[in-house]
């Protein structure tokens, strides 16, 4: 897969997740979510850090947890979409501005 193809996947998910076709959840890994696609694959969004530098990974696993691929091609906005997915960030604000 080529560096434009990985980019073009990774805004394929990003607005996938916008339109509400993919829903992210937390995992027990800090600042990483994972999504369920079509049943049969994982794919998980991690913001790290090495040596002081922050770096954003998206990985993809099948039905037997194989890794399948791995970029950081363009990964920056699709972890806080998942991040805001994932978190519930628009219920929580809309609960806030209504109970205010």
């Amino acid at each position: 897969m080529t560096k434009e193809e990985e980019r073009k996947f990774v805004n394929h998910l990003i607005e996938a997740t916008r339109s509400g076709k993919i829903d992210w959840s937390p995992t027990a890994v800090k600042d990483q979510f994972a999504a369920s696609v079509q049943g049969k694959y994982i794919i998980t969004v991690t913001k790290g850090w090495e040596e002081d530098e922050v770096y954003f990974e998206l990985k993809m696993f099948d039905q037997k947890k194989r890794d399948m691929l791995e970029t950081y091609q363009g990964v920056a906005e699709l972890f806080q979409v998942a991040r805001e997915r994932g978190l519930r960030v628009d219920e929580a604000v809309t609960d806030i501005l209504e109970n205010l």
